[in-house]
């Protein structure tokens, strides 16, 4: 037997065969599979004896001989081809040889279809922190939580919820007094002392607001009674090197006001003063339901688990005798988010009282408003307030700026009646149609010919659909019916009888009916 190839890698070709013939010439196929193993592959099962033999040396004795059948034409010398050499950087390593280890060929992935439940819906994949264990659902069962009545962070002057823990929107137009309301409200919580009941005194956060709190929020505060210094302006954000940078609502920044609140316990009212300032700041359109919804649903969430009100100032719009959940500017996520939506606007009967009526409540109990006034507040007196607190007050300051609130008498009113109630509804071009098409029959004895119909609601400025929909719309009713005659189609009055009958009886040289 001859001597085999080394490890059937070095050389690509057999030196001999058993009977001492010359060696065997590979087809381009079969040299293939020696560049298989040649990289370290393992042989395919169809490589044939031709290529193991050119690999591993001589066949096993077992194995059968193919024999050229009788008659067959002496085989054709088989073509050559060159075999290119290697590149030395894709040479198999001398351990790899050594071992004789075969580095599977990766094969390349192929895309698995998406698998899908019985109705058609896509699966969801499980992700690799769920696939680890890491991560998992927390619940609580229901029998586990304690009952408790609302958290009402402020009540009316007569003892009615005010302001919940959660969010709540105070909607008004400009001039209307929320700016005033608000400061009120704020002076008597940092002092737990004046119209609204309060247990104790509590802090105040302003996130956003509209007026200069120099000469606007300030001098009101103190006219107020208020103490400045448990009222918080927020003005960025600050690391631990003292870079600072602009606060905007996104869920970083607000897991920051919630961290404030927690150090903070004092702090009991969140003030947006006023909501567009608020999207301004995050870039939300106010009309995109899903932005505005994205937004306020955290700030209700941290105000139910931090135990604090959230007031959101917010404006009216134009669309005058509407109900008054429809006159709230913007998206109507804004309240519907809220747990308590108030109006304030002036008395109808008295423009100098202003009245503060509920439009949404969804807590149990009935949340009922009230009514005040704004009190002007001598100079003298709010330097005695401002020294009390430590703050001077400057001798150019105008004296309108220093007023308080004084609760009026009266009952509450609803937000409906401080809208003025529903204005009447307007008439539309269908309903102007179908008075045209009545008078007409009226004047014309209640018949009139269809083509003369037509012509007449042209030479009017009656489009032909309008006046369509008017006969639609009476004949459907029983007020008129179409009735044939020899000259053609004539539309007749329900009344077309009795006038006739009164015409004969009653006749009268004038064209018309005289009823």
């Amino acid at each position: 037997m001859s001597e085999p190839v080394k490890s059937g890698v070095e050389n690509n070709m057999a030196q001999g065969n058993p009977e001492g013939g010359q060696a065997p010439v590979l087809s381009l196929k079969e040299r293939y599979f020696l560049e298989i193993l040649k990289r370290g592959g393992k042989l395919p099962p169809n490589a044939g004896p031709r290529v193991r033999q050119a690999a591993f040396g001589a066949q096993p004795a077992s194995a059968p001989v193919r024999q050229a059948p009788f008659g067959a034409p002496p085989a054709s010398p088989p073509v050559v081809v060159p075999v290119t050499p290697m590149p030395p950087e894709l040479a198999p390593s001398r351990d790899a040889e050594s071992r004789k280890e075969a580095v599977p060929c990766p094969a390349p992935a192929r895309p698995q279809p998406e698998k899908r439940q019985p109705g058609g819906v896509p699966r969801a994949r499980r992700t690799a922190s769920f696939a680890s264990g890491d991560r998992f659902l927390k619940t609580q069962r229901l029998s586990q939580v304690d009952m408790s009545a609302p958290v009402w962070v402020i009540r009316c002057p007569r003892g009615d919820g005010l302001l919940p823990a959660g969010l709540s929107v105070l909607v008004g137009d400009p001039g209307a007094g929320k700016s005033t309301l608000i400061r009120a409200l704020v002076a008597n919580l940092s002092t737990g002392s004046g119209p609204f009941p309060l247990k104790e005194p509590a802090g105040t956060l302003f996130l956003a607001w509209e007026d200069d709190e120099r000469s606007g929020i300030l001098p009101h505060l103190v006219a107020c009674g208020g103490d400045p210094s448990r009222v918080h302006m927020l003005r960025g954000v600050s690391d631990t090197r003292g870079d600072e940078l602009p606060w905007i609502p996104t869920p970083d920044n607000l897991e920051l006001v919630r961290a404030f609140l927690e150090a903070h316990p004092e702090v009991r009212l969140v003030v947006v003063d006023v909501l567009s300032s608020l999207l301004a700041l995050g870039g939300v359109d106010s009309s995109g339901s899903e932005e505005v919804r994205r937004l306020l649903d955290p700030l209700h969430r941290m105000g139910q688990e931090s135990g604090v009100a959230v007031l959101l100032l917010h404006h009216q719009n134009k669309r005058v005798g509407e109900k008054a959940l429809v006159r709230v500017a913007g998206s109507v996520q804004v309240t519907g988010t809220a747990r308590l939506v108030w109006l304030l606007a002036s008395d109808p009967a008295d423009p100098g009282l202003r009245q503060l009526a509920p439009v949404k409540c969804n807590l149990p109990g009935r949340s009922r408003g009230f009514a005040f006034r704004e009190v002007p507040v001598g100079r003298d007196e709010v330097a005695r307030l401002a020294a009390k607190v430590g703050t001077p007050v400057p001798d150019n300051l105008p004296d309108n700026l220093f007023r308080r609130l004084e609760i009026g008498e009266g009952e509450p009113v609803s937000a409906e009646e401080l809208l003025g109630g529903l204005a009447e509804p307007k008439e539309t071009v269908g309903d102007k149609a179908d008075e045209w098409l009545e008078a007409t029959l009226a004047g014309n004895r209640g018949e009139i010919a269809v083509c003369a119909l037509a012509k007449l609601a042209r030479e009017q400025g009656l489009g032909d659909k309008a006046l369509a929909g008017a006969k639609a719309r009476l004949k459907s009713a029983g007020k008129i019916r179409y009735q044939k005659r020899d000259d053609g189609w004539w539309v007749v009055s329900q009344h077309w009888e009795l006038i006739a009958l009164t015409n004969a009886q009653f006749p009268s040289p004038s064209p018309g009916v005289d009823l």
